[in-house]
């Protein structure tokens, strides 16, 4: 995180002040590349072996498996700030008003937001029920879909 401040104070009269102050404020966090080549452990077909990450496997119902689909971004804050205040005063009263104005812009920057070079797999319920049996949208188990390779979407972004 960087930034910087400026303040400038100027006395109008002996009863009136001006205090004027400006702002800014730059974050950025992300979450950058692995090292890890996660496909030459999995080996799953059609992915490069040298792709950064693990296969991500989204399987009903269960936490998320692997990152590759969530590496390779950041994000960016950016703050500016404007305060200005008069202070004014008579006798054993003192006035004083203002205003601030925060201006905020945030953006990410997405390497892969065309879709995971190593690929996402989500698995559902439904490649494993029965499709004739009135109960179809929720029989069927998503952990077996995952076990027996049926998924729902698979998703990889190819390289030209």
């Amino acid at each position: 995180m960087g930034g910087y401040r400026a303040n400038w104070d100027y006395v109008a009269g002996p009863h009136v002040m001006n205090h004027f102050d400006f702002g800014n404020a730059t974050l950025i966090v992300g979450r950058g590349i692995p090292k890890a080549d996660g496909n030459q452990t999995l080996k799953i077909p059609g992915i490069p072996s040298d792709e950064p990450g693990y296969t991500a496997f989204y399987i009903s119902g269960m936490p998320e498996l692997g990152n590759s689909d969530q590496i390779g971004n950041s994000r960016v804050a950016r703050y500016w700030i404007f305060n200005d205040t008069v202070t004014v005063v008579r006798g054993r009263h003192e006035l004083k008003f203002g205003g601030e104005i925060w201006r905020q812009y945030q953006w990410e920057d997405d390497l892969y937001s065309e879709g995971s070079v190593s690929g996402t797999f989500n698995f559902g319920n439904l490649e494993t029920s029965l499709p004739d049996s009135p109960n179809y949208p929720s029989d069927g188990s998503s952990i077996a879909s995952w076990m027996s390779g049926r998924w729902t979407t698979p998703h990889a972004r190819r390289e030209p």
